[in-house]
C-alpha cells in the first residue's frame, strides 16, 4: 500500500511539483486539538498492535476467552491485516469430542450507563463461511443480554436480539471471502420498551429496530470472534482489525465511528527520567522497559520489563518520566492522510497491595493534551506477577482531529501523583492513532493538472 501511494505521488509532476512541496512540508495536519478531559465519545481504540494474547490487562481492556478448556484461542496475526502490522485471528479449531471453539475476545469499558447508545466499528475478513449460522459480534449487558450480529453459512450478516433470538430486519448482501468489510453496530439498553439497535455494512444500513424490550441492564461489553450463539464448525477463520468503540456523549465521535485505520506509536527514547528507574534499578534507556508488545512486566524486575518510581511529588512537580514516541511518518502516515484522533494508553501495576498509589499520564506535545488522565496503580487490586496478572491498563481521553507534525515525535508523560513512598510501576506506554487514508489524484484545470484528495 505504501508503494502504491508513493507511485501516485511520483506521477504528479511538472505543474504539481510546487503543490507537492507545500504538502510535504506543511507542519500540521487537521484541525487544532480540542484536548482536555471533555466528555467521552471515543471509549476504545484498538488495532491489535499491542500484540497481547490478553490485549493488555484482564480488566478495563481486551481479554481473549474460549468457551472450552484446552482449545485454540484467538491469536495475533501478521499476514491478513488491514492496517498496521497485526490483526486478531479467531480460529474455531478442530478439537474432536469437545467440538469447535467459540474463540472470541472481549472489549470492556469503565462506563456502563443505562439509556446510553454505544457504537462499535470493526473491520471483518471472512476466509470462509461458517457451517451453520454463528455469532461474530455480541453487544451485551452484564447479564449477557443484548444484541447479536450473526454470519450465515451463505455469507450474509443478520441482526438479532439475544433474548428471544428474534431477527431484526433483513439479511445483508453476501460478504465476499478474503475481503475486508466495515461492520458497525449501535445498541442501546434502557428502561422498558426503549431498547434499540442498528447494523451497518460499509456505511449502509442493513437492519435496525427501536422500541424493543431486551434488558433492563446497560451495555457493558462487546464480544468479537466466533461468539454466541451457534457454532461455526471446524477450522473456520475470521479476522478483525481497526476496532473503535464510541458512546453518544460529547461533541465529537459521539455516533458512528466511520472509516478509519489504526496504528500504535511506541517509546523510542527517553525525554526526561526524573526519579524513575528501570525495574531492576537501571537509570538509562528506560523506554526499553515500556515499549514491549506485548508488555512483559513481572515481579522479577529487569530493566527491560518495566519502570518504577517512589517519588512523592505532586502532579505539578517536574519529577516524571517522559518518553519520545515513534513519529507519525515513521509509523507510515503520509501528508495526505487525515488524523482523526490520538488516544494514549498505559499499562500499570503495584508491587505490594499496601497503600494506594495514584498516577497520571498526558500527551505533552504533538498533539497537546491539556488535562491529564488519572489512574490508581494496579487498580489497587494487589501485587502483580508476570504480565498480565495484576497489571491494569488505562485508555486516556481521545484528542480529536489533532494538529500534528508528521516528522516530529510526540512526547508522552507518566508520573506518580501521591506523596507516599511506595513504588508505582509502568510496563507499557503507547499512543493509538486513528486516521483516514487519502491519495492524490489529478483533474484538468486551466490546461494543467490540479490535485484533489479522495478516500480510496
Amino acid at each position: 500500500m505504501r508503494i502504491r501511494r508513493q507511485l501516485g505521488l511520483w506521477f504528479v509532476a511538472g505543474a504539481l511539483s510546487f503543490w507537492i512541496y507545500l504538502v510535504e512540508h506543511n507542519p500540521s495536519y487537521g484541525k487544532p486539538s480540542e484536548g482536555g478531559q471533555s466528555p467521552a465519545g471515543r471509549l476504545r481504540t484498538v488495532g491489535y498492535e499491542a500484540r497481547g494474547v490478553a490485549q493488555f490487562s484482564l480488566q478495563d481492556s481486551l481479554t481473549f476467552e474460549g468457551d472450552l478448556v484446552g482449545i485454540p484461542q484467538p491469536t495475533i496475526d501478521t499476514v491478513t491485516v488491514r492496517s498496521g502490522s497485526n490483526s486478531l485471528k479467531c480460529d474455531s479449531g478442530n478439537v474432536g469430542n469437545g467440538g469447535p471453539s467459540n474463540a472470541r475476545t472481549k472489549l470492556t469499558s469503565e462506563e456502563s450507563v443505562l439509556g446510553r447508545t454505544y457504537f462499535l466499528r470493526t473491520y471483518v475478513n471472512v476466509p470462509h463461511y461458517p457451517t451453520t449460522t454463528a455469532g461474530i459480534i455480541n453487544f451485551l449487558s452484564a447479564t449477557e443480554l443484548g444484541f447479536d450480529v450473526r454470519l450465515t453459512s451463505e455469507g450474509k450478516l443478520q441482526l438479532f436480539d439475544s433474548v428471544g433470538g428474534t431477527q431484526i430486519g433483513s439479511d445483508s448482501a453476501v460478504l465476499i471471502t478474503n475481503q475486508w468489510y466495515r461492520v458497525e453496530l449501535s445498541a442501546k439498553l434502557a428502561s422498558g420498551a426503549n431498547d434499540a439497535a442498528e447494523l451497518r455494512l460499509d456505511g449502509v444500513v442493513v437492519a435496525g429496530g427501536s422500541d424493543l424490550t431486551v434488558s433492563e441492564d446497560p451495555i457493558s461489553e462487546v464480544w468479537l470472534g466466533w461468539a454466541d450463539p451457534g457454532s461455526p464448525g471446524a477450522n473456520k477463520l475470521i479476522y478483525f482489525d481497526d476496532v473503535a468503540w464510541n458512546d453518544d456523549q460529547g461533541a465529537t465521535q459521539n455516533s458512528w465511528p466511520g472509516e478509519g485505520k489504526i496504528i500504535l506509536l511506541k517509546p523510542i527514547s527517553d525525554n526526561q527520567r526524573g526519579s524513575w528507574t528501570g525495574g531492576g534499578g537501571g537509570t538509562a534507556n528506560l523506554f526499553d522497559g515500556v515499549n514491549n508488545t506485548p508488555p512483559i512486566g513481572s515481579d522479577v524486575e529487569t530493566d527491560l520489563r518495566q519502570i518504577k518510581t517512589n517519588d512523592g511529588s505532586g502532579d505539578n512537580a517536574t519529577d516524571e518520566y517522559r518518553a519520545n514516541m515513534t513519529d507519525y511518518a515513521t509509523a507510515g502516515l503520509f501528508a495526505s492522510d487525515v488524523v482523526t484522533l490520538c488516544q494514549a494508553v498505559v499499562s500499570h501495576g503495584e508491587a505490594v497491595s499496601a497503600g494506594t498509589k495514584t498516577g497520571a499520564f498526558l500527551i505533552l506535545s504533538n498533539p497537546v493534551q491539556t488535562t491529564p488522565d488519572t489512574f490508581t496503580f494496579g487498580d489497587n487490586a494487589g501485587a502483580f506477577s508476570s504480565w498480565p496478572v495484576g497489571w491494569r491498563s488505562k485508555w486516556g481521553q481521545a484528542q480529536y482531529s489533532p494538529s500534528v507534525t508528521l516528522t516530529t515525535s510526540p512526547v508522552l508523560r507518566v508520573r506518580k501523583t501521591d506523596t507516599g513512598t511506595r513504588f508505582g510501576h509502568v510496563d507499557f506506554m503507547g499512543i493509538y492513532v486513528e486516521y483516514r487514508e487519502t491519495v492524490p489524484v489529478m483533474q484538468p484545470m486551466l490546461g494543467l493538472f490540479s490535485p484533489i484528495l479522495v478516500e480510496p
